[in-house]
């Protein structure tokens, strides 16, 4: 087994802060609910978005960024990938392939409906140099030259109000 390589606290991490928050959340209230609901391999009527999120690697690889989502099951023409002010989207629908009135599940892990993820693209990426291919189950979007975008920090003074 190749040992994995992971990025050290003071290596410079380009994409820091590039996960949406928000998908991290619905990922763990998909979790919760799938866990908790009566009805398996569904988010339950409590759940907040009708939405799942599908389990996402993102790494650099040389000067790009390789963003792998695992879309099984779901047709090309059902997936889409769109970036708007900076947000990359991968967006789509995967539909059950038996009859669900003549089927009862004793486990049912796998989601199915509409998924969507959204991350925020580093400053200064070119969206023209974004591409998108499906193999073997997996989308592979990748932003050319992307893991080279600089990130710039502003320290902002922070004075002490005088309540006299």
């Amino acid at each position: 087994m190749a040992k994995r390589k992971s990025a050290s606290s003071s290596q410079h991490n380009p994409f820091r802060g590039f996960m949406d928050f928000m998908s991290e959340m619905n990922r763990a209230q998909e979790q919760f609910f799938l866990q908790h609901s009566g009805e398996p391999g569904r988010a339950g009527n409590a759940a907040h978005s009708h939405a799942y999120v599908p389990p996402t690697d993102i790494f650099a690889q040389g000067g790009d960024l390789i963003i792998r989502c695992e879309v099984a099951g779901a047709k090309k023409e059902d997936i889409h990938v769109t970036v708007t002010n900076g947000v990359l989207t991968i967006a789509g629908e995967r539909h059950s392939e038996l009859d669900e009135s003549q089927v009862t599940y004793y486990t049912r892990e796998r989601s199915y409906g509409e998924f969507r993820r959204d991350m925020l693209l580093p400053e200064g990426v070119n969206i023209d140099h974004v591409t998108a291919q499906t193999h073997n189950g997996l989308l592979e979007v990748v932003v050319s030259g992307a893991a080279n975008t600089q990130t710039s920090n502003i320290n902002v003074p922070i004075s002490e109000h005088d309540d006299s």
